[in-house]
């Protein structure tokens, strides 16, 4: 299982990517969670990239560079296979950052959510998880269980394929659109993805493909799968 923590380059190469999205702890007022996440996912057998927004020693930085932090989130969140919310709100783990995550994500039909049952003022985001069909899971072990089955096995991906989810990458109509674009796809990244009642997605592409004569083409692939 490989680690990216916060602010971390990016991998060059995937198959199955998690994003452990939640309260973090400010000013260390609490422990964080996702050191216990991340032993459960090594014993029940991960072998994916698991995005973990914060520093590598799980100690709250001095100083932070916000720009830098919103901008890594954002492209983590947008590349994950799945995003996991695990929601123990508190006093000292409020939150308010992960509200904000998920309300984006809330309708991509890629997030897994648990809350524990002592959690405070998750009522509005039990309310939208059953208004869309999402489990809410009272363990944090049961809502890890989910997310990896949900990715099984992934797919490979290299390069610019390594920022496209594996459920759009692999379907045959991210590939027609592929097969469409100007030139060849230097860099690309998902913009959006939204889950349709029908069950399907509907997502948006877009980056830079290199033209015969190495000029940089803007290439945008907005498209349905499932």
């Amino acid at each position: 299982m490989d680690v990216v923590f916060s602010r971390e380059p990016f991998p060059e190469r995937v198959v199955k990517t998690l994003f452990l999205a939640g309260p973090t702890p400010r000013g260390g007022n609490a422990p964080s969670w996702r050191p216990q996440a991340l032993e459960t996912l090594r014993e029940i057998g991960f072998s994916g990239t698991v995005f973990v927004p914060e520093d590598r020693d799980f100690i709250p930085p001095v100083s932070l560079d916000g720009n830098a932090q919103i901008t890594w989130e954002r492209r983590c969140l947008a590349a994950s296979d799945r995003i996991l919310f695990w929601l123990p709100r508190s006093d000292a783990l409020p939150g308010f950052t992960t509200n904000i995550e998920f309300g984006a994500w809330a309708n991509s039909g890629k997030i897994v959510v648990g809350i524990p049952p002592e959690a405070a003022k998750c009522g509005y985001i039990r309310h939208v998880c059953k208004e869309r069909g999402i489990a809410c899971h009272a363990a944090l072990e049961g809502a890890l269980e989910k997310a990896v089955a949900e990715i099984g096995e992934g797919a490979a991906r290299e390069g610019w394929q390594a920022h496209i989810p594996f459920d759009v990458f692999t379907s045959p109509q991210f590939r027609e659109h592929l097969a469409e674009l100007p030139g060849k796809p230097a860099t690309l990244r998902m913009e959006m993805r939204h889950k349709i009642p029908c069950g399907g997605l509907v997502w948006l592409a877009v980056g830079v493909s290199t033209g015969p004569d190495g000029e940089a083409i803007p290439a945008e692939m907005l498209g349905m799968s499932g």
